[in-house]
């Protein structure tokens, strides 16, 4: 709505003049970059927050925020950038794409609810894979295991996405589908974008192999931290550094977390 878009998201796209020679701006739609969950009335930062920045600077910047701010004051400040409302910073760009990376950005900060909330914040602006995305991130947090299955299921039909496919493998090897699992495992080994060294070795656990002390895993989030829950197989220690919160609570209440890593 208008009161959480920026004062330049509405941009006149033509204009004509009445018979008593007054401009008449016709306005273009919406600019999804610009839309927002805060302002500065109730807590967000100024509607021109980006004005004088580069774009191509901004998108190459957010990213690191999900790292960059340790502590809670630094990352209430992260929180209330990528929430505001506000014009987006002038340069080349589709519009959503800066949304999509602010929502991104929430999502690796841990922040799944307000990530969703945001990506519907724009009126007529519609992502629905990567609202998908975020609805499995927060069922995996929360080890909502059937919820997970079913939507992969839903969306494996619809999308290309080669998450979709190890998380139906992964759910294959929950459910005693083992033999399914595993041919799943090595169709995927063969292609160009082999599974990782972590969704292997848990599929294989699952499988009736044992647990494998890993060093290292490609990916930290919760689909892969809830995985090695199921599994049975102890986190790597080196993730507690990299970890978003979300994925950090996964790690702490597993029974395979040692006091130490816990701590």
């Amino acid at each position: 709505n208008a009161d959480r878009l920026g004062s330049d998201a509405l941009s006149p796209s033509a204009s004509a003049s009445d018979e008593d020679g007054i401009a008449i701006a016709t306005l273009g739609g919406i600019n999804p970059d610009a839309a927002g969950l805060l302002n500065e009335a109730d807590g967000g930062l100024s509607a021109a927050l980006w004005r004088g920045a580069d774009r191509a600077l901004v998108a190459k910047l957010l990213p690191r925020l999900a790292r960059a701010a340790p502590s809670r004051t630094m990352r209430a400040l992260a929180l209330r950038l990528l929430l505001t409302a506000g014009a987006p910073p002038a340069g080349e760009g589709k519009p959503g794409e800066l949304l999509r990376l602010r929502v991104q950005t929430l999502a690796d900060m841990g922040e799944y609810e307000l990530a969703a909330v945001l990506l519907q914040a724009p009126s007529g602006f519609d992502d629905a894979p990567l609202a998908a995305r975020l609805k499995a991130a927060q069922m995996f947090r929360n080890l909502n295991f059937p919820g997970a299955c079913v939507l992969a299921r839903e969306q494996i039909s619809q999308s290309a996405d080669l998450y979709w496919r190890k998380v139906v493998i992964f759910c294959q090897a929950l459910e005693g589908d083992i033999e399914a699992a595993l041919v799943g495992v090595d169709l995927m080994s063969e292609t160009a974008n082999p599974p990782g060294t972590g969704f292997v070795a848990a599929i294989h656990t699952m499988a009736g192999g044992e647990a494998p002390e890993l060093q290292s895993i490609s990916g930290s989030g919760p689909f892969q931290m809830a995985m090695l829950r199921a599994a049975g197989i102890r986190a790597p220690a080196a993730i507690v550094e990299t970890a978003n919160p979300a994925v950090l609570r996964i790690i702490a209440v597993s029974a395979d977390t040692d006091a130490v890593t816990r701590l």
